[in-house]
């Protein structure tokens, strides 16, 4: 095991987890004797560009400011000999993003949802937005309670200080709004957006749309129409078709009423389609697995093989690099576009910057290929 770094008040014990902006250890604060989620931020980031240092900071003081059963909790952020780190609640329960692996069943979907609904809507009612709501951003206690981390590029809406620029595009692919995708601006409907797609991927195995690059799926939400239930799941679709409406003003404007609008939908499927729902969804991740895991082989034989081949200087970075954050089975991507272009143009740019910076960390993992044909007319859930 590599050496573990060195804080003062901590004992930091063994590696959590590491993403493209920092590693998780766990630790114990040695004068409190209490467990923490320590978060220290790459040192390399730091001494390129001092943007890195202030969305760190930026992220502890907006989850330090939020305070709920459903949120986790941040005791501390401070700096040793250029180590920029947070001491964060530590949350043994796991990953939403394992347990989506398996088959869950529709009460402990809905119990979830409520959850990181909860934490979302006082959130939202504190004047921030998360922008990068996803399975691999919701953990779990030992008690079973959902919460939400990673206020990485969380937004206050009270304010005009951006880290990224008017017209970036920030957040995970596969969970991301039409508005986010565009550059466009945002509000706490985004994060709605991306928890109704949440409750598809868990409820089908599947995320709304696939695509060869992670840019291509974004771009989806944008163009493509919102994706249909299986057969026995169409009493669905009409909560899908709000959670997911292209435009943020036809989208339920609460998390509190989207998860009653879930439950109303749920409680209307007849049992023998939960029966066969149930089956479907255990294929389809099967299928996923599969996937996964002939798309990790392939990965570790290209690395192998690049690693024998002789490597050619590389060509100097970009003025402003796509930084782009990797983290579990989706890549969030932050993309700073051209100012005064157009979104079509910024989008090009965009894909073009992504393909040419970042190639294969921008390739989709255990996105599934699913046939969306347009079913009978919908039925609202409501009466």
């Amino acid at each position: 095991m590599a050496d573990l770094p060195e804080i003062p008040d901590y004992d930091i014990q063994a590696p959590l987890g590491q993403g493209g902006m920092a590693s998780v250890f766990r630790a114990q604060h040695l004068r409190l004797r209490r467990l923490v989620a320590l978060k220290i931020m790459h040192a390399d980031l730091a001494a390129r560009d001092e943007q890195f240092s202030a969305r760190f900071l930026r992220e502890a003081r907006i989850a330090a400011d939020l305070t709920h059963p459903n949120i986790v909790q941040v005791y501390d952020v401070n700096k040793h000999d250029e180590m920029h780190y947070i001491a964060m609640e530590y949350v043994n329960g796991g990953l939403l993003e394992e347990r989506i692996k398996s088959y869950m069943d529709f009460d402990e979907l809905v119990n979830i949802m409520s959850d990181v609904a909860k934490g979302l809507d006082f959130a939202h009612k504190k004047g921030y937005i998360h922008r990068d709501i996803k399975p691999a951003n919701i953990l779990f206690r030992e008690s079973g309670e959902a919460v939400i981390s990673d206020f990485g590029i969380a937004k206050a809406l009270d304010t005009d200080t951006q880290m990224t620029e008017l017209g970036s595009v920030v957040g995970t692919p596969s969970y991301m709004s039409p508005e986010q995708a565009s550059g466009g601006t945002v509000d706490s409907r985004c994060d709605l957006y991306s928890l109704a797609v949440m409750a598809y991927r868990i409820l089908t195995g599947r995320t709304p749309y696939s695509g060869e690059t992670s840019l291509s799926i974004a771009v989806q939400h944008i163009t493509e129409p919102i994706p249909q239930m299986p057969d026995t799941l169409k009493e669905v679709q009409p909560f899908l078709d709000k959670g997911m409406a292209k435009n943020p003003d036809e989208r339920y404007a609460t998390g509190a009423e989207l998860v009653a609008a879930l439950q109303e939908c749920l409680d209307r499927i007849p049992r023998k389609d939960v029966s066969e729902a149930k089956t479907e969804v255990l294929t389809m991740l099967a299928e996923s697995a599969e996937m996964e895991k002939a798309m990790a082989e392939a990965s570790a034989a290209a690395a192998a093989s690049g690693s024998r081949s002789a490597t050619k200087p590389k060509a100097k970075a970009a003025t402003k690099p796509v930084d782009v954050e990797t983290t579990g089975s989706n890549t969030t991507i932050s993309i700073n576009m051209p100012q005064g272009s157009s979104r079509g143009i910024a989008i090009g740019a965009a894909a073009l910057a992504v393909i040419l910076a970042v190639g294969f960390l921008l390739w989709p993992k255990g996105i599934s290929q699913a046939d969306q044909a347009r079913p009978s007319p919908r039925k609202p859930c409501r009466s």
